[in-house]
């Protein structure tokens, strides 16, 4: 799954506003940024679809 701008953005602050100095977010190491990066992009999937169901 291809990772959107805005999934991207909101990763970006997510980690400036909860991530530390050294990377680490929650108990994530740095290296582990692609795949909270794919957890939100499939969150906006989610809402996305859920807001179809709706209309």
């Amino acid at each position: 799954m291809p990772i959107s701008p805005d999934a991207k953005r909101i990763t970006d602050k997510v980690y400036t506003i909860y991530g530390s100095d050294s990377g680490h977010l929650f108990g994530l190491l740095p290296i582990e940024r692609q795949s909270v990066e794919m957890i939100i992009q499939a969150t906006i999937e989610i809402f996305m679809n859920e807001q179809q169901k709706v209309r």
